[in-house]
This record gives structure tokens, C-alpha cells and sequence, in this order.
């Protein structure tokens, strides 16, 4: 890996468009009422055509009043439904240049691949509108200056905590990753005010992963979340919550897709971390390529 000095920082466009209007929504929808959350699914499912559909139609496609869909869109941080509908626009690409379809017991092979790669490439994209940058910066700022850092996550997760716990050490970091949920309760006990936990959790409302969250806590350390959604047990709990959200699909393929995000996550903050103890993670990255060579045949 060669690092450079980073460069400024440009403004944040405002605001976003199509793909990334329907990620911000995706992951909001889990946690609105049901009636603004059925106004919600009706803008994803007919996000190619919504510029064509009045405020009325959508209100009887979710079963609500007018107003209903206005509130909805308001709520979920937009001017209104006509602001949905002019962002949606600006970026949303034709039906056939990415597949979406929920995949069916009919499809062939080669079509269960292309929804699945869409599926993968449409949740890299969405993640951009999720992941508040702010919260972002404050996570790297907290693992650059950890004294001890714990990456937890079970099922799924475990091996992206595992891959996290990896990076981190290459970086020179005092990183772990227990498999044993028991081990990572009691290591998250013992972390105290210069430690860091960071979880991993799909659905942010994991028994095993919020219990060693909530110990971690306890002990006065930093915490921080990858998840997929806004509002979960898990975001409530933690000071920096990174949302990188997944889209639906059958077969639970959001649940899958979402890891790539989560990776995509841990990848963005390696870099800057990196980049932030630039000195320290050249010692150490030529430390691990050493290490390396030696298991080389």
C-alpha cells in the first residue's frame, strides 16, 4: 500500500440523487410507522416510474390520505413528495441497465448472477447516501487514537470483525476479534476509557453483539456501529452509529449484500486511519509485509 498526503477535502454536494435518495429511504423504513413506512416501499418499488405517478396515486398504491405521503417524505428528511420525486429523478438509471428483481425459483443460473452482482453493486452505491460523514470521521479520530480496540460481531459478521481486527494490526493497532461471544462480553468489560469497540451487526439488534456493546459502555470506552439500519437497539447505544445500509431482495440476499457495504466501511476507515498515523502504518505495513514474506513458499 503507498500512502500520500491527503488531499483537501471538497465540499459535499448537495444535495444527492436517484440511487442515493433510495438507499437514505431503504434504510429509514424499518424504523418509520407503518403508514409512512408502506409510502416508502411504494417510492422503492416503483422508483423507475415515479416521476410519472401524482401524489395521489401513490397515497392509493400505500393505502394513505394525500397528506399521509407529503408527512412521509417529510419525515424521512425530504421537502416533500415532489422533492422525492425531482431527486429520484436526477439519478435513477432505466430498468435495464441494472436488475433489481427479487430472484424467483423460475430464474436460471445466469440470472440468479446478474440480480446478485446488481443486488451487490446497487448496495456500494447506496451506502454513500447512509453513511453520515461526520459520524464517519469521528470513528476513524477514535480508532487512530485507541489504546485497545475490539471488533465484535457474531454469524455474518464475525468474519468481517475478524477481517477488521486484521487491517488494523497491519496498521501497528492493538486489535482483536473474539469468536466466542462469552470472550467478547469479557473483553468488552475490560476495555475502559482509552478502548474502542466497534460492532458489526446486519440487523443492529443482535442479543450476543448489543450485550458486549452494552459492557463496553459500561467500561467508559468509545463505541462504534456498522449496521444497516437507522433506527435499531444497536444504534442507540453506541457514540458513533455508521449506517451502510442493504436492499431487500428474496432469499434474504440484503442480509448478504449488506456485508459487502460493511466491508466497503471497514476498507474506508483502514485508509484513513492510515492516513492519520501515516508515520506509525508505514513502520508497521513494512513490519507485515516481512511477516508475510516468511509464509511465502
Amino acid at each position: 500500500m503507498t500512502l500520500s498526503a491527503p488531499q483537501d477535502k471538497k465540499p459535499e454536494a448537495e444535495p444527492r440523487a436517484g440511487r442515493d435518495v433510495l438507499g437514505q429511504i431503504r434504510a429509514l423504513v424499518p424504523s418509520l410507522r407503518p403508514a409512512d413506512a408502506r409510502v416508502g416501499e411504494v417510492i422503492l418499488g416503483r422508483a423507475q416510474t415515479l416521476g410519472y405517478l401524482s401524489v395521489t396515486e401513490v397515497a392509493a398504491e400505500a393505502g394513505v390520505a394525500e397528506s399521509t405521503v407529503v408527512r412521509a417524505c417529510q419525515r424521512m428528511g425530504f421537502g416533500g413528495f415532489q422533492d422525492v420525486k425531482r431527486l429520484v429523478a436526477r439519478g435513477t438509471q432505466p430498468a435495464a441497465d441494472l436488475v433489481y428483481d427479487d430472484i424467483s425459483a423460475a430464474d436460471d443460473s445466469s440470472t440468479v448472477l446478474e440480480k446478485v452482482v446488481a443486488s451487490s453493486a446497487a448496495v456500494l452505491s447506496d451506502c454513500l447516501a447512509t453513511v453520515d460523514r461526520a459520524a464517519f470521521a469521528a470513528a476513524a479520530r477514535a480508532i487512530a487514537g485507541a489504546g485497545r480496540l475490539l471488533l465484535v460481531g457474531v454469524g455474518p459478521s464475525s468474519p468481517i470483525a475478524q477481517d477488521a481486527a486484521y487491517r488494523f494490526r497491519m496498521l501497528g493497532l492493538p486489535a482483536d476479534a473474539p469468536v466466542d461471544a462469552l470472550t467478547q462480553h469479557l473483553a468488552a468489560r475490560h476495555l475502559g476509557p482509552r478502548g474502542v469497540c466497534v460492532a458489526i451487526s446486519h440487523t443492529g439488534a443482535t442479543r450476543e453483539t448489543l450485550a458486549a456493546m452494552s459492557a463496553a459502555r459500561e467500561s467508559e470506552a468509545s463505541t462504534i456501529a456498522i449496521t444497516s439500519f437507522t433506527k435499531s437497539p444497536l444504534t442507540g447505544l453506541v457514540d458513533h452509529p455508521i449506517i451502510a445500509g442493504g436492499r431487500g431482495t428474496s432469499y434474504r440476499v440484503e442480509a448478504m449484500a449488506s456485508r459487502l457495504a460493511h466491508l466497503a466501511v471497514v476498507d474506508a476507515l483502514y485508509v484513513e486511519v492510515a492516513f492519520r498515523g501515516e508515520e506509525r502504518a508505514l513502520v508497521a505495513l513494512d513490519q507485515h509485509h516481512q511477516v508475510a514474506a516468511e509464509h511465502q513458499l
